[in-house]
């Protein structure tokens, strides 16, 4: 009888043994885990790519690297205060303001920019008389540079009416109010286990990439109280770490499609604005529900997808003039050197920002 009921819960063992086997593969599958082979194929593969791609960034600073400080030159002789920086565009569509007016228009419009494939090269412009930060498509550069080429030799040439180039070629006359400040990835693991989770997760400076502030924010996934099966929540509770001197009317906003869920619904969701008057914390506590074709449980199974929330706001005097300053700091600290195994560049949320000597 003893023997019975041993060989009996042997086989169960062994049963729930190859059971549990055949789960790890299916997850083991979902997740991209590779063979030892793979692994090296990739490696080799992943090599090749960075070396490709690494001679083709440098090629490209290179031609633009004397139009960059030409361009600069000009601004500061013709006292036009005006700073400009390379930087790459690594996300599409370009992070744009959701309560930005619609800036993108006449002379001001730069498809290449929004649209063109990603990574790409582009120039960073802080326009210190507006308070402005925003980016320019090479294309769009070339053109402008042109341009100033041209009020410079009005300047200077007394045949030459001054009114014969009237537009300011050196910034855009529509640019964009609100700039790009800091970014965070809200991972989503814990709706595909069905429970919540509050987290206070580093917010990185889309410029230098260093830590800037503090995100509070929780996911929300309770179907057995809700009874929703393709839903769950994020609650936004707060920022931390800014200040009032660099900007105002903060606001945090995440585009759920970057995310690869499918929905039906809206996918960009933006806050409220806020100020700062006192201390360093922006008080939202708001939240709002995602409603996705995927069931819970397969949202974050596998591949972790991440909520990318991005921080705006409308940029102060002394924001810009940090950028510049860190940007001349950059530049006289390290040089740079043009090979595939050295860019100085920082990774800034979707943008790098790269400085030449």
């Amino acid at each position: 009888m003893l023997a019975r009921a041993k060989q009996e819960a042997e086989l169960l063992l062994q049963a729930q043994a190859q059971k549990f086997e055949e789960q790890v593969k299916t997850i083991a599958s979902a997740t991209g885990y590779l063979t030892d082979h793979e692994k090296q194929i990739a490696k080799s593969v992943v090599r090749k790519w960075r070396k490709y791609k690494s001679s083709k960034l440098v090629d490209t600073l290179l031609q633009y690297a004397g139009l960059l400080k030409e361009a600069q030159v000009l601004s500061t002789s013709l006292r036009k205060n005006v700073v400009y920086q390379f930087a790459m565009v690594t996300h599409a569509p370009f992070p744009i303001s959701q309560y930005e007016q619609e800036f993108q228009g006449g002379d001001d419009s730069d498809d290449l920019l929004l649209y063109e494939k990603k990574p790409s090269v582009a120039v960073k412009v802080l326009d210190l008389n507006s308070n402005r930060i925003y980016f320019w498509s090479l294309s769009k550069f070339k053109d402008r540079l042109r341009i100033m080429r041209s009020q410079r030799d009005t300047v200077e040439s007394p045949f030459i009416g001054h009114d014969s180039v009237k537009e300011n070629p050196f910034v855009d006359q529509q640019p964009p109010q609100y700039a790009l400040i800091g970014l965070t990835d809200v991972p989503l693991f814990a709706v595909s286990q069905e429970r919540s989770q509050r987290m206070k997760l580093d917010v990185y400076s889309s410029h230098t990439f260093s830590i800037v502030a503090e995100l509070d924010i929780s996911v929300i996934c309770e179907p057995t109280l809700t009874g929703e099966e393709h839903s769950f929540d994020i609650h936004l509770h707060s920022v931390q770490g800014f200040n009032d001197f660099i900007g105002s009317e903060f606001h945090v906003q995440t585009d759920i499609s970057n995310a690869g869920l499918r929905t039906n619904d809206r996918t960009i969701f933006v806050s409220k604005k806020r100020n700062l008057s006192t201390g360093s914390t922006l008080k939202y506590d708001q939240r709002f529900t995602i409603d996705s074709d995927e069931h819970i449980s397969q949202i974050g199974f596998g591949k972790t997808k991440v909520l990318r929330f991005e921080i705006f706001t409308k940029p102060k005097a002394m924001l810009l003039e940090s950028l510049s300053s860190w940007d001349e700091l950059r530049s006289q600290d390290d040089a740079v050197k043009f090979d595939e195994t050295s860019v100085n560049n920082f990774i800034v949320n979707g943008i790098w920002t790269l400085e030449v000597s």
